[in-house]
């Protein structure tokens, strides 16, 4: 990295190696009101052997997800 100054440095430093901050979903900063739940996040131990639209049985079952989310939809 080189550059006439200082200030050509750091922003090369910044933009090649560091990289810019990421700005994060409008609901995960905790903006909106009146909504209890936000968000869910979930790790890939649901997935059977990590495929993407299925799930592992006994771990987290459909049957259970979905009574959940009807629960939640029900109250609003």
């Amino acid at each position: 990295m080189s550059g006439p100054s200082p200030k050509h440095v750091i922003s090369q430093y910044q933009a090649g190696i560091v990289n810019t901050p990421v700005l994060l979903a409008y609901w995960n900063l905790g903006l909106p009101t009146g909504i209890q739940l936000e968000g869910i996040t979930n790790d890939l131990d649901y997935l059977k052997m990590n495929r993407d639209f299925t799930d592992k049985p006994g771990h987290y079952d459909l049957a259970t997800g979905k009574a959940f989310l009807d629960k939640l939809h029900a109250a609003g």
